[in-house]
C-alpha cells in the first residue's frame, strides 16, 4: 500500500479499486492487468472490513453467569 501511496496518492481501498478501474496498475511491478482484473476481491474486503465474530463476550457472559449461581 505505501508504493500505491507514494506513486498516486491512493490511501483507501476505494481509490485502488478506482486505480484498477482506471487501468493504471498494470504497468506496475508486483501488479498487472490480472491485479486489475481482481476487483472482486475488494468487494469481498469492502463487505466484510470490519467485521468479525467475537466469541470472548460469550465466555465471559457465561463464565460470570456460572460465577453468581454459585
Amino acid at each position: 500500500m505505501a508504493f500505491l501511496w507514494k506513486t498516486f496518492k491512493a490511501g483507501t481501498v476505494e481509490q485502488v479499486e478506482q486505480l484498477a478501474r482506471d487501468g493504471k496498475l498494470r504497468d506496475l511491478t508486483g501488479f498487472g492487468e490480472k491485479s486489475e482484473q481482481n476487483l472482486k476481491a475488494v468487494e469481498v474486503f469492502k463487505k466484510s472490513a470490519g467485521r468479525s465474530i467475537l466469541t470472548w463476550p460469550e465466555e465471559a457472559a457465561e463464565k460470570l453467569v456460572s460465577y453468581i449461581r454459585g
